[in-house]
């Protein structure tokens, strides 16, 4: 948990609020809020494997499928899942 005001957005405080956890993480669970690159790279290089993060209603596709990294990012997938699926733009 971390308390701030409102000059402080949800996503700055990903960082902290994983230090707190001293358990192996394997998921991460949250709205939109934390839909940003920081959150993913620092939910990456705590060794997290599951994201399960609502991206915003206007998330755009970070690395189309003629980038060359593999795997696909795993915000990408869940934004392309949302499209095939349920949610409209």
């Amino acid at each position: 948990m971390e308390v701030t005001n409102n000059a402080v957005h949800d996503a700055q405080t990903v960082t902290d609020i994983l230090a707190q956890e001293t358990a192996y993480l394997t998921d991460f669970y949250s709205d939109g809020a934390y839909d940003t690159r920081g959150v993913y790279d620092a939910l990456a290089n705590r060794g997290v494997i599951g994201y399960h993060i609502l991206p915003r209603t206007n998330a755009k596709i970070w690395y189309h499928g003629n980038n060359t990294a593999s795997p696909r990012h795993p915000r990408d997938e869940n934004i392309r899942v949302i499209q095939q699926t349920s949610r409209t733009k």
